[in-house]
């Protein structure tokens, strides 16, 4: 790097030149000018990356030539030096964006700190320009890119790994050998006749189907290649998550629908980066042994069987039968909504495809009422009479109120859990859902209490209000992460599931008495 200071006086050029050591700052050369002229004459000739000025010079002063110098070399970081404190020259100094402002006299202290602090910009700015610029290689080769990157991630050589990594960070993507991922395999029948989509095409509909699913913003995923010319879809995040059934289905179903041909997809258990070799191979075997290329959505945890999800009515009924008699009836109402969204609203045969599944969900709940025992004449009240449950196939938000009718039916006729067992699985969800804005029907419909009662069962229990506990779970986080990371408060706010920062804040203070800003400052005050 090299330094220009420009001065009239030749004493101050001195002095700085005698005085401070510029090479132990990190600049090979140390040139001076005593007017703006000379300054621009080697400007010209030299490469300078600091320009230190004064301002009152004869001819061009120092806001003159911080002018010129800003328009015809925009990357030189500028430092005035002047010994006028007058507050129009500062106001000027910054519309021209200056990078400091210093009034003589100053301590060559203070001058080497400035100094010192452009130095780290300028190293800083050639960073951004580098990483600019490897993006601009990477947005016209971002294929062939990811398709290397994939491949080197599974590689059995560690520094090949390593490599791949420090590429996919300099490229945007926030991988360490610790992140927590989920690898899914995707085989799209390309010899299909008529279906023509060249690989670009293919990743944008893929990267479509990914963005309906509503991932959680600290979710990323890659897609590429694999050596079988398979889609490999590598979501990863910083902290454990996982795709839900009704992800993987909705996931599934889309696929084959934006791709316009039949898909199996592969899908792996939840692991870090580190032992991801391990499930690679397990879904490469998976997929070599379905020689048949049958389509469907195939689970294939380690150390188990491969299971296929079900993708059929068939398949969705003898899961739900087994949700209900597991007791899993939070689950298997979400479970049947989610397909009555997903496969039934934009069904070309609605009609019939709802009263086809009113009658199988019928025959299902009356079954599991049969064999507990239970009078399925007595379930029916003025809420839901029996004449119009057996009626709510006309439409799907009818069926859904017809199922969760039953579904209340069910809990409210089997033998009621203790009292505290419910107050510990509302703790053990809160604790595990922190990253959304939970509200208090949220976690009495995940138990199965009415919201009201479960509000006074909790502080029985408890002798804390609900909603207060929630946020005592979320600040508590918060105020970890505030004192122990070096996230902007911002992102705190997000992994918090506070999309509104300002939210956050008057939250975060009406629960400690402090923002998470001063918060802060004073946990790194107290820990200096």
């Amino acid at each position: 790097m090299n330094i220009l200071i420009v001065d009239d006086q030749i004493s101050v050029i001195n002095g700085l030149m005698s005085s401070i050591n510029f090479r132990k700052l990190g600049y090979q050369r140390a040139l001076s000018a005593s007017s703006a002229d000379e300054a621009l004459g080697i400007m010209a000739q030299q490469s300078i990356d600091v320009l230190v000025s004064d301002i009152e010079m004869p001819g061009k002063d120092g806001l003159q030539l911080n002018a010129i110098v800003r328009e015809k070399y925009p990357e030189v970081l500028r430092i005035l030096l002047t010994s006028h404190a007058i507050f129009s020259y500062a106001q000027e100094g910054l519309k021209l964006g200056c990078f400091d402002y210093l009034v003589q006299p100053v301590p060559y202290g203070k001058i080497e700190e400035s100094l010192a602090k452009a130095a780290v910009q300028i190293k800083m700015n050639e960073k951004a320009r580098k990483i600019s610029s490897l993006g601009r290689f990477f947005e016209s080769h971002r294929t062939q890119f990811l398709n290397t990157a994939m491949l080197n991630l599974f590689s059995k050589n560690s520094e090949v790994k390593q490599e791949s990594i420090r590429l996919l960070r300099q490229a945007g993507y926030d991988l360490n050998l610790m992140s927590c991922i989920k690898l899914l395999l995707v085989d799209v029948n390309e010899k299909q006749a008529g279906w023509k989509m060249t690989q670009d095409e293919a990743i944008m509909a893929i990267k479509m189907t990914i963005r309906t699913l509503g991932l959680s913003k600290s979710v990323g995923y890659i897609i590429g290649k694999n050596r079988y010319d398979t889609f490999v879809i590598l979501f990863f995040s910083a902290k454990a998550f996982n795709l839900s059934i009704t992800q993987l289905e909705t996931l599934y179903s889309r696929l084959e629908t934006n791709l316009d041909t039949p898909v199996s997809c592969y899908v792996g258990e939840i692991t870090t980066l580190q032992k991801v070799r391990d499930v690679v191979n397990r879904l490469h075997s998976s997929y070599k042994n379905n020689i048949s290329r049958e389509p469907g959505l195939i689970s294939v945890p380690m150390g188990k069987e491969e299971e296929r999800v079900p993708t059929s009515l068939e398949e969705f009924i003898n899961r739900w039968e087994a949700l209900l008699k597991a007791d899993q009836k939070s689950l298997l109402q979400n479970d049947i909504e989610s397909f009555l969204d997903r496969n039934l609203s934009n069904s070309t045969n609605g009609f019939s495809n709802l009263c086809m599944l009113h009658q199988r969900l019928t025959q299902m709940f009356f079954n599991y009422f049969y064999e507990n025992g239970i009078d399925i004449l007595a379930l029916f009240n003025e809420s839901m009479t029996y004449e119009t449950f057996m009626e709510s196939y006309n439409t799907i938000d009818s069926l859904k109120k017809a199922i969760r009718f039953l579904i209340a039916a069910a809990n409210s006729s089997k033998k009621q859990e203790p009292e505290a067992s419910y107050v510990e699985r509302a703790k053990t969800y809160i604790l595990e859902n922190t990253d959304k804005l939970l509200t208090v029907k949220d976690v009495a419909g995940y138990i199965g209490l009415n919201p009201e009662y479960f509000t006074r069962l909790f502080k029985k229990e408890t002798g804390h209000n609900i909603k207060d506990y929630i946020l005592q779970c979320k600040f508590t986080i918060a105020k970890d992460l505030l004192t122990n990371s070096n996230l902007p408060i911002s992102m705190v706010a997000l992994e918090l599931g506070y999309s509104n920062f300002s939210h956050f804040t008057q939250m975060f203070k009406r629960v400690e008495g402090l923002t998470p800003k001063e918060y802060r400052s004073l946990e790194q005050k107290e820990e200096g």
